[in-house]
């Protein structure tokens, strides 16, 4: 039964201190605020960032489909994560961000263990992520495997992805 799986994590999530929920549109804001405080801590990209501020947030479409999921520590969210799901059953992570004082905590590894329990719900082979420069490490360290090298909006990405059929 796909539920139990998920009714399981979330009694372990709140065991060991905090819960994974879906995003609710109440929650853009600080979503937002999440974000530019996490990618703003790295200097080599700062400047560029702070240049762009469109960039930070989530989409209002991916918040309504269910695809955000936050991580709420305290009663505050400290974490967050979206994967869109493809056609082509693969699935996208547009986001994995934590708040710098809660980095290397093992939240981040807690989210991508909540989206690939999600993700095999659904259905998806895979999931794919365009990971900055800062992020290569992490993403290697949990399961991603490099696929190359991508340019993007603000230079180089490293086009990786984790497969979920093993």
């Amino acid at each position: 039964m796909p539920g139990a799986h998920l009714d399981a994590a979330y009694h372990l999530s709140v065991m060991k201190g905090y819960e994974i929920r879906v995003a609710v549109a109440a929650d853009a804001d600080v979503l937002k605020d999440l974000h530019r405080q996490s990618s703003l801590v790295y200097e080599d990209t700062r400047a560029i960032l702070i240049a762009h501020p469109e960039i930070f947030g989530v989409s209002d479409a991916a918040i309504r489909a269910g695809h955000v999921r936050v991580l709420v520590s305290d009663g505050r969210i400290v974490a967050f994560s979206t994967v869109i799901p493809r056609p082509d059953g693969t699935g996208e992570m547009e986001d994995l961000f934590v708040e710098p004082k809660s980095m290397r905590q093992g939240l981040g590894r807690e989210l991508i263990d909540d989206a690939v329990a999600i993700a095999r719900m659904r259905g998806l082979q895979r999931i794919e992520v365009t990971a900055n420069p800062n992020a290569l490490t992490f993403y290697a360290k949990v399961g991603f495997v490099l696929d190359g090298e991508v340019p993007t909006e603000f230079g180089s990405g490293s086009r990786m992805h984790l497969d979920l059929r093993s």
